[in-house]
């Protein structure tokens, strides 16, 4: 923990330094400005010591951040001094007496800081068990500190070499030099709140009632898909507070015509494009709003243009663009070997014309918004039977169905009565979320026509564009798909600032006691029934083995987890015999990531007895849940222990 936080401190002064340069109107601009420079340094660190396979040394890290420092110091003293001093504001002061917050906001507000001291307790303290993290996100991340690089390793699971990688980078760095997991969902949830905050202040900008900018703001931290997140390790809130603070300072660039602030918009656009493939969904909308204020409002010139996309492509450049390069040298592609799988335009050849893939899609999502999701039974049975009635009806009625079987990934299949599971994975916004989408929605187009404020605008374009663009990029339907539309809510949410304003008091206070207490109830709802974290029963965090609670969402690994505790040294050599196409590795490295993991990849390899050896394997783990699998005896080597589909071997 020590060298973590000399580390940090040589990050801080780096970053503050650079943020010198930058004139700021406010303590929250600095410290957001601050602090997207902070990531990026960590990230560019990270990233360069990857390309020299020495990314698992503390001390290459050291010499490397110290050198930077060295770099910075110099030119702000001798060279290019700033004019900012390093900290130009005092730490602010929040008056909550001068918000003017209404009763039920107030109760709303406690209730979601109670939450989120949870939900911090649980990121510091529950080991990671998203299913995504287990097998790509976090699993890549233990093989990166094998290596000492994120340049590719011999795998089947292509998407943990493929995917980006920047939260995951900023993940390593803590793992580093703390060898600790506890500290790997830490920029999930730091971004996951900062976007809190920044919704907050562009509804600022919509309203001068700080109550009501509040109140869109703990709206969205209480949608499910958003508050399951908090604590998660996976990197959907960190891609969304990077594009959305992209926003926040394009914005305020057009009210202030702060070209620090335009570099900034870009740097958080390019940061973002190597985070999450899903910020792809949102491009086509940012494109059009850039072009809009720039060839129809004219808000902006030609050279602000140039600055930004400028800004942008050397973001992309120094701190996303790696992972795209390599895929493109070792595979031909810069999205991977699966890219064309990706998209929909592999399914549509198939079984869809895009017109009837964009309708299966955009249909099917607008119906999960009508979400149930955490009620208890038998209410939620009754409520998705009451649900279906439109739907079924109107199916009989026409012969359209969103039943039908295209447009669907991975085997999934979508039913009107389906119950999805309420986790991080398949969460969606909940009962207020309707009124949202279905209300708020329509109301946000009527004003941006009407008053044409450019954070409207920008809403009535993603509400407009990321639909058709995720179907375009999806190449079908999964029950996973609503945390794709957290950024597009977090915009939407804007919109309840505009409506609140224009009612009347009386009724605009009922509106606001009417989404207080049915948010905070999702917001205990969301509490309660996520399955992978609990603070009471028998599956409290704190009573539950390690391996009970990395499983708690993928049920079927606690025995493999559990057989090679029991059998492989804790700095043993393990390597992994299985045909499946992803596994869940991350538990098998061990609570300190001293166990050296190997897949065996080709799958035949596990006959070859030489190659083991030459790679150094002193067990292997077998996944005997196939029969056809191995396709040969493994009598030559030592049995050790089996549980239920899993059996450990010992080279010899």
């Amino acid at each position: 923990m020590l060298l973590l936080i000399v580390s940090f401190i040589i990050f801080l002064v780096i970053s503050l330094q650079i943020n010198q340069y930058f004139s700021y109107r406010k303590w929250f601009d600095w410290f957001l400005g601050a602090f997207l420079i902070l990531i990026s340094l960590i990230i560019l660190v990270m990233t360069a010591a990857g390309l020299f396979y020495q990314m698992n040394q503390p001390l290459f890290v050291l010499v490397f951040q110290v050198i930077i420092l060295s770099i910075t110091t110099a030119v702000s003293r001798y060279w290019l001094k700033p004019e900012q001093p390093l900290i130009p504001f005092p730490f602010p002061k929040f008056n909550l007496k001068e918000m003017n917050i209404t009763f039920p906001v107030w109760i709303f507000l406690i209730s979601n800081a109670a939450v989120a001291i949870l939900n911090l307790v649980y990121v510091l303290l529950v080991p990671p068990n998203n299913n995504d993290s287990l097998t790509i996100h976090l699993a890549r991340i233990g093989m990166w500190d094998q290596s000492g690089s994120w340049l590719p390793w011999n795998t089947k699971v292509v998407w943990q070499l493929t995917f980006p990688m920047n939260a995951e980078l900023i993940s390593y760095w803590t793992l580093l030099f703390t060898r600790s997991e506890h500290l790997l969902g830490l920029i999930a949830y730091l971004s996951g709140y900062l976007s809190v905050f920044l919704i907050y202040h562009l509804g600022l900008e919509i309203s001068n009632r700080k109550s009501l900018a509040l109140l869109s703001a703990l709206t969205w931290a209480a949608f499910p898909v958003v508050q399951m997140n908090f604590s998660s390790t996976r990197h959907d809130h960190v891609s969304s507070f990077m594009l959305i603070a992209a926003v926040y300072f394009f914005y305020h660039h057009l009210k202030e015509k702060n070209t620090g602030y335009l570099i900034l918009s870009g740097l958080g656009l390019g940061l973002s494009i190597g985070t999450n493939y899903s910020v792809a969904g949102y491009l086509p909308g940012l494109a059009l709003f850039f072009l809009i204020f720039w060839l129809v409002f004219r808000k902006i010139n030609f050279r602000e243009v140039i600055i930004l996309a400028a800004s942008a492509s050397l973001a992309f450049i120094l701190f996303s663009s790696p992972v795209y390069i390599s895929n493109y040298v070792h595979f031909g592609s810069f999205l991977g070997p699966d890219a064309l799988e990706m998209t929909s335009q592999n399914a549509l050849q198939e079984d869809a014309s895009p017109i009837e893939h964009t309708g299966l899609m955009a249909g099917r999502w607008a119906y999960q918004i009508v979400d149930f999701q955490g009620i208890p039974e038998p209410y939620l049975t009754k409520l998705m039977e009451l649900k279906a009635v439109v739907p079924n009806y109107l199916g009989t009625r026409t012969g359209l169905s969103l039943e039908v079987d295209k447009s669907l990934l991975n085997q999934h299949t979508f039913g009107y009565s389906d119950h999805i599971p309420f986790s991080e994975d398949s969460s969606w916004f909940g009962l207020v979320g309707i009124f949202i989408f279905f209300i708020l929605s329509i109301y946000g187009l009527v004003v941006t026509i009407r008053h044409k404020q450019p954070l409207m605008v920008l809403t009535s374009l993603f509400l407009l564009t990321a639909p058709l663009a995720f179907a375009f990029l999806r190449s079908g339907w999964t029950p996973y798909d609503g945390r794709y539309f957290m950024i597009l809510f977090a915009f939407l949410c804007l919109g309840m600032t505009v409506l609140l304003d224009a009612l009347k008091p009386k009724l605009g206070l009922v509106l606001i006691y009417f989404i207080s207490t049915l948010s905070i109830l999702t917001l205990l709802m969301s509490v309660y029934g996520n399955p992978a974290k609990a603070f009471w029963g028998y599956k409290a965090f704190w009573k539950q083995h390690r391996f009970d609670s990395i499983s708690a969402q993928s049920y079927t690994t606690k025995e493999m987890l559990y057989v090679v505790d029991q059998t492989v040294p804790e700095d043993g050599v393990l390597g992994i015999a299985t045909p499946a196409i992803v596994y869940y590795e991350y538990g098998l490295f061990g609570e300190h990531f001293t166990r050296t993991i190997i897949p065996i990849y080709l799958d035949d390899r596990v006959c070859d007895h030489t190659w083991l050896l030459g790679q150094g394997i002193e067990f292997i783990l077998v996944d005997a849940s196939n029969p056809d699998y191995p396709a040969c005896s493994l009598g030559e080597y030592e049995y050790q222990k089996s549980m239920k589909d899993w059996i450990v071997f010992k080279i010899n």
